[in-house]
Parts: structure tokens; C-alpha cells; sequence
């Protein structure tokens, strides 16, 4: 009955859902780049991370556009092997002068982000410390490697249990004197969320003062989005709440949308409106399953559906949600998410 039950629920849910999204068959979808491509685009990533490992492991330097969505979904899906395996391979041929479509420089970070991923520590300080850039490279897209090196730098110190050491080296990093606006800015955006994280809000107020504000057009809403964290951290959930909803509504950058809107639903439920909070998570999902059904949202969404109904109806609505994700192939999302 509660089987029934729930495939009623995501069927109603489905049909208030955009239509102009269309909910692929993977069966019907070739094994052609552009085939390939759309399940990409669908962020089918456990489809075709299958895909990848079991029908085309052979095609290493297969069309360069594609390395991409292999490396991609074989990430998403946490096969690290495959995903190793497929980095050598394009490093090989990149060090033989052969075409790659990815940097050389690039391609070690990933190796390193898999390192870093998968727990081998030692192993991703001992790659990021011997990874060169190429001073022959453009003025500008070296700040940005540069930029690369320091995040991930204090990405494995946090990994190692070492986040004194991890913000000691964003500050030293901040204060180099030929940093440019850009880089400083991208900077404090991780310093002030690493400050929140660990309860230095002082901190983190004084340096989000410092950030500069841009047209958001120019920076896809983080200053604000910044600012809204630190607001919420502060217990200003009033102001934090109006942050958050009008940098979703002014930003085009998905990530940021996702979560702003996350964070704006968790301000209503501190401000008592647990409605609010549901309709827009749900609004947010059926504007586009594809692309908002991930894990933090639908954890928070299955969490609201807990505190809001009792055990028998939040179950259903549970299930509901995890038929949704099915038939939009987000295999990727961690079943935990759903809290069934």
C-alpha cells in the first residue's frame, strides 16, 4: 500500500515538474558522442559512468570532447580506479605531444583531487608539491593555476585534520603582495566559509567586510551569497533569509542558486515556516530535476518531510522523491539523501 501510495506522490509531483525538461530512456540513447553527450547534459553520471567502464573501456583516446564526461562521471559515481586509469592514459599521451584537450597541468590536479577523494593523502601532498606550472603559460591563467595549488593546498590539510594549519596558510597566501583583486577575493570566499565551519565568526565578519562588491553579473552572486553564510552563522537569520533568496534570484550560476535556496529554506524553518521551506525545495526541484536534485537539497527536503508529517506519510513522500530521481536517471545521489 505504501508502495502505491508513493508512486501516486511522484507522479503528481511529476506532473508539475518543467516539461521542457526531458526525461531521457537510457536504453533508447546510443553509444555516439552525441549520445553520450546528452546523457552528460542529463547528468545521467551513473549511466554513463556504466557506459564508460563496461562498453568502452577500450576507447581510450576516443573523441577529445568525451574525455571529459568520462573523467566526470566516473567521479561522480566514486570509481576511482577508472577514473586514475583514465588520467594516465590522457597523461601518457599528453607528455608524447599527442592532443588531450586537457592540460597537462590540469590533469595531475584531477589525479590529485582523486588522491585527495579517496583518502591517499601523503600520496596527493607528495603530486601537488612536485606539480610545476609552465611560466611560459599566459600571465593571467597562471594566477589561475597558482589559485589551483592554494585551494587544494588547504583542501589536504583539512583532509589531515590540520585546519589551523589550512587557514594559517589561506592568510599567508591573501597577503602576498602581488595578488591580484580576483585571486584575493577567490580566497576570501574559502577563508570566510572555513571560518564559519569552525566558529570563528568575529573573523569572519571582519573579512567579509573586505570583499569587495562587484556587479553580480561579474562574480555570479558570491559576494552576497558570502555574506548571507556569515549572516546566518551570526544568528541574523532575518537578513540572512532575504540574502539568500535574492542572490538565487539574480544569479544565472546553478551551484550558487542551489545553494542559496537550500540555505534560504533552512532560514524558514528557524523562522517557524516549515511550509516554506518544503514548497521551495520542491519548487526548486521541479524547475528543473536535473539540475537540483542533489544531495544536499534532497537530504534537506526528506528531512523537512520528517519534521512535517508523521512517520507513515513521510515515508511516502520519501519514496516519492527517490522515484523522481529515477526517472530522471540521478543514480549519482547518495541513497542516505532520501533518509528511508
Amino acid at each position: 500500500m505504501q508502495a502505491i501510495r508513493a508512486q501516486e506522490l511522484a507522479n503528481e509531483f511529476l506532473k508539475n515538474c518543467n516539461s521542457e525538461i526531458v526525461i531521457l530512456e537510457p536504453n533508447q540513447i546510443p553509444n555516439t558522442q552525441q549520445g553520450l553527450e546528452l546523457l552528460g547534459d542529463s547528468n545521467a553520471w551513473k549511466e554513463l559512468s556504466y557506459r564508460f567502464i563496461t562498453q568502452l573501456q577500450d576507447h581510450t583516446m576516443m573523441e577529445l570532447s568525451l574525455n571529459r564526461l568520462r573523467i566526470k562521471s566516473c567521479y561522480r559515481v566514486r570509481a576511482f580506479l577508472e577514473y586514475d586509469d583514465c588520467i594516465q592514459s590522457l597523461l601518457t599521451a599528453a607528455n608524447e605531444n599527442e592532443s588531450t584537450d586537457i592540460s597537462i597541468f590540469h590533469l595531475n590536479m584531477l589525479l590529485i583531487e582523486s588522491n585527495l577523494s579517496s583518502g591517499r593523502l601523503s600520496e596527493a601532498m607528495e603530486k601537488l608539491n612536485a606539480l610545476e606550472i609552465d611560466q611560459n603559460t599566459n600571465s593571467s591563467d597562471i594566477i589561475d593555476l597558482i589559485l589551483c595549488k592554494d585551494i587544494m593546498t588547504t583542501n589536504i590539510l583539512l583532509k589531515s585534520n590540520k585546519p589551523k594549519t589550512a587557514i594559517k596558510h589561506l592568510l599567508e597566501t591573501i597577503n602576498k603582495n602581488d595578488n591580484t583583486k580576483n585571486y584575493k577575493q577567490q580566497l576570501y570566499f574559502y577563508l570566510i566559509r572555513l571560518l564559519i565551519q569552525y566558529g570563528l565568526l568575529k573573523s569572519a565578519k571582519y573579512y567579509s567586510n573586505l570583499l569587495i562588491d562587484d556587479d553580480i553579473n561579474n562574480d555570479n552572486g558570491m559576494v552576497l551569497l558570502t555574506k548571507a553564510l556569515v549572516a546566518f552563522a551570526s544568528n541574523d537569520i532575518d537578513n540572512a533569509s532575504k540574502m539568500f533568496f535574492n542572490v538565487s534570484q539574480k544569479t544565472s550560476n546553478i551551484e550558487i542558486i542551489n545553494i542559496a535556496l537550500n540555505n534560504y529554506s533552512i532560514c524558514n524553518v528557524y523562522m517557524k515556516q516549515i511550509s516554506t521551506a518544503i514548497e521551495t525545495l520542491e519548487q526548486l526541484i521541479q524547475s528543473n530535476p536535473v539540475q537540483h536534485m542533489i544531495d544536499p537539497i534532497i537530504f534537506n527536503l526528506a528531512t523537512l518531510y520528517d519534521l512535517n508529517s508523521n512517520p507513515t506519510i513521510s515515508t511516502e513522500k520519501k519514496k516519492s522523491l527517490s522515484i523522481v530521481a529515477k526517472q530522471y536517471n540521478r543514480g549519482d545521489i547518495d541513497t542516505k539523501s532520501f533518509r528511508i
